[in-house]
């Protein structure tokens, strides 16, 4: 062999050195670059279920679980302005568990806690999907009830006075509390047209439920109305299914900017 053919030999071992190790170079890029790509996406997914989380703890009352007052006032903005531009019905109930102050003076937060609880769940299944259940505060709530109009939300108003009577609160080994709710209504339009309005208009009537005894529910500007015989020939709620009837919803918060 020439000493050309030895040179080029050479030459050629070298290259073949310097490819594979070019390749193996690569290679070992190509694997790191994959690895810290799927962890960023992995970063991205955690910090954005993360944000997801916190504009849903923004928007949720911690004992209850609903909706709380932010996002009630959203929500009932957002209705009104639907019901304005549609000409659609739209009603409020406001509720007030009766002699609640007296549950915590005699059984502590603890049991107000678990009551305020089953009261919402109680509540729950007497609405639709599209109902919004909040708490408003207190043993205070309130339930938008989108295309519903005076006689549905007075149908929906005795259906809950009744799911609230009908049974006694508390568990196993617990003193049964037997509790009523008072509940005042609002109808867009003709109580008010603004979201601010209803609600007052809704507590005003509320308030006349109250002083009539209570366990009673009044449509605002009309006499309340107190405990009937048990609504069970009462048609379903507002034209649909009342919750209880189908499987229950994902809760999902709305887009909310994180310190609006």
């Amino acid at each position: 062999m020439s000493l050309l053919e030895i040179g080029l030999t050479g030459i050629a071992l070298v290259l073949g050195a310097m490819l594979a190790s070019t390749t193996l170079a690569y290679r070992r890029l190509r694997e790191s670059t994959y690895r810290e790509l799927e962890e960023l996406r992995h970063e991205i997914t955690s910090l954005e279920r993360s944000r997801d989380e916190l504009a849903r703890l923004s928007v949720t009352d911690p004992l209850t679980g609903l909706w709380n007052y932010r996002y009630l006032q959203m929500a009932l903005e957002r209705e009104v302005e639907r019901a304005t531009r549609f000409g659609r019905p739209l009603s409020i109930l406001m509720l007030d568990l009766d002699g609640f102050s007296e549950i915590n003076r005699r059984f502590g937060h603890q049991r107000g806690g678990a009551v305020l609880r089953e009261f919402a769940q109680r509540v729950e299944l007497e609405t639709r999907q599209v109902d919004t259940l909040a708490r408003y505060g207190g043993e205070e709530f309130v339930l938008i009830l989108p295309e519903t109009p005076a006689d549905g939300a007075a149908n929906v108003a005795e259906r809950i006075c009744y799911a609230v009577r009908k049974h006694p609160f508390g568990g196993s080994g617990e003193e049964p509390l037997h509790l009523t709710v008072s509940i005042g209504a609002a109808v867009y339009p003709f109580d008010g047209d603004h979201a601010a309005t209803l609600l007052r208009t809704a507590d005003q009537a509320l308030y006349a439920a109250k002083q009539a005894g209570r366990d009673r529910w009044c449509l605002a500007g009309r006499e309340p109305v107190g405990p009937t015989t048990p609504p069970f020939g009462l048609a379903v709620p507002h034209g649909g299914p009342a919750r209880g009837d189908r499987p229950e919803r994902a809760s999902s918060a709305p887009e909310v900017a994180p310190g609006a």
